[in-house]
């Protein structure tokens, strides 16, 4: 018989909610301590909406990897956003969510999109040159990005993306998909225990994010005040 997890309680200003199975942001957690959160991990749910997400309205760190958020997530306006991370999550559109994302949070700076059906990346087998062009298409639509995925931003990919990353759209294909679900089918049993027990690790502030386990996307970024 499991044991039932204890009530999620902020530590300073950071709440993780991990692992709880909800398909919408409880509304209590809101009330209790939506003011004072700036840093709040969502991961490892079902969430399939930020319903009540704009009751922490001071957030400057989201993350939001392991739900079932698509391209259609609606952001209210986050103006000190500075971290976001989408990974694992079920985003087919890339021009969809970009636009809700620059439109929500224009101070954002760390943004990750890892193992998303419209996100060619090397972690699912897809050629160097379509993360390329997508890492592109990405900065050029929100050039502010300091950090995209495990990876900073370098000039050159900054002035790569202003002169072509208007034309660098990577097709969300059924390639794309089924080359992730053959992937996740082949770590199968194997990744029962990982799943069971979500092996979030979150570290906020000057920081590194990262979570261990067959499916980890392994350093989601690497934030350093030296870089």
């Amino acid at each position: 018989m499991s044991e039932e997890q204890p009530e999620p309680v902020p530590v300073g200003d950071n709440l993780s909610i991990v692992g709880r199975g909800y398909t919408t942001i409880p509304v209590t957690f809101g009330r209790q301590y939506g003011a004072k959160i700036k840093n709040l991990d969502l991961s490892h749910n079902k969430l399939e909406n930020l319903d009540n997400i704009n009751m922490f309205a001071n957030l400057k760190s989201l993350i939001l990897d392991n739900n079932e958020l698509t391209e259609n997530v609606e952001f209210p306006d986050f103006y000190q956003l500075d971290t976001l991370c989408i990974n694992n999550n079920k985003i087919a559109d890339l021009r969809i969510v970009l636009d809700r994302i620059k439109r929500a949070a224009p101070n954002l700076r760390y943004l990750s999109l890892l193992k998303n059906p419209a996100c060619p990346n090397r972690l699912i087998g897809m050629e160097d040159d379509d993360y390329s062009r997508y890492r592109l298409y990405v900065i050029w639509r929100i050039p502010n990005l300091k950090f995209l995925d495990a990876t900073p931003v370098t000039p050159k990919e900054k002035d790569e993306a202003l002169r072509r990353g208007e034309f660098c759209l990577p097709a969300a294909t059924t390639e794309i998909v089924a080359t992730a679900a053959r992937i996740e089918g082949q770590m199968g049993a194997t990744d029962e225990l990982t799943q069971s027990v979500p092996q979030s690790s979150t570290h906020f502030g000057v920081c590194q994010y990262y979570y261990q386990g067959k499916q980890s996307e392994g350093n989601r970024f690497i934030r350093n005040q030296n870089l």
